[in-house]
C-alpha cells in the first residue's frame, strides 16, 4: 500500500527496524528505488533483520515468523518523534501488535486521537510449519 500513495502525491514514511547485517541491504535498495525516505528506519546492532518463512499447509499458507527480530525492538518514541505533527494516516500491520514487542502498545497511546489509524490483516504463525 505504501509505495503506491507516493504516487498518489502522499509521502509515506516508513517505520521499522533492521539488523546490521546483509539481510538490511535489499530494504535500503527498495527505499532508495522508490524514492522513499529512511528517516523512520532504525538499525538494531544486536538484533537481525526480520525474516519470514512461508509454506503451506493443506491449502492455507503458513508464515513462520521467528521471535527476537530487529523489528520486534522498534523504538516507539523515536518513532513518533521522527512522525512528528506529520501522521495523517496510521497504517500497520499485526506484528507492530504482537506480545514480547517493545512497540506493543505504548505507540497507538502516542498517536494523536485525529489520525486515521488502518490495520492491515496479517498472519503470525509461530509453529513449525
Amino acid at each position: 500500500m505504501w509505495p503506491a500513495t507516493w504516487g498518489l502525491g502522499l509521502h509515506p514514511l516508513f517505520i521499522s527496524r533492521i539488523g546490521q547485517d546483509p539481510e538490511s541491504r535489499p530494504i535500503h535498495s527498495f527505499l532508495e528505488a522508490w524514492n522513499l525516505s529512511s528517516w523512520g528506519l532504525q538499525t538494531d546492532p544486536h538484533r537481525p533483520t526480520g525474516s519470514v518463512t512461508i509454506s503451506q499447509e493443506h491449502e492455507d499458507p503458513c508464515f513462520a515468523i521467528p521471535a527476537g527480530q530487529a523489528y520486534d525492538a522498534v523504538d516507539a518514541d523515536s518513532a513518533v518523534r521522527t512522525a512528528g505533527a506529520s501522521i495523517g494516516l496510521l497504517y500497520h500491520g499485526t506484528l507492530a501488535l504482537r506480545d514480547g514487542s517493545r512497540n506493543s502498545s505504548a505507540p497507538m497511546g502516542q498517536i494523536p486521537p485525529d489520525v486515521w489509524r488502518f490495520l492491515g490483516s496479517g498472519s503470525d504463525c509461530r509453529k513449525s510449519c
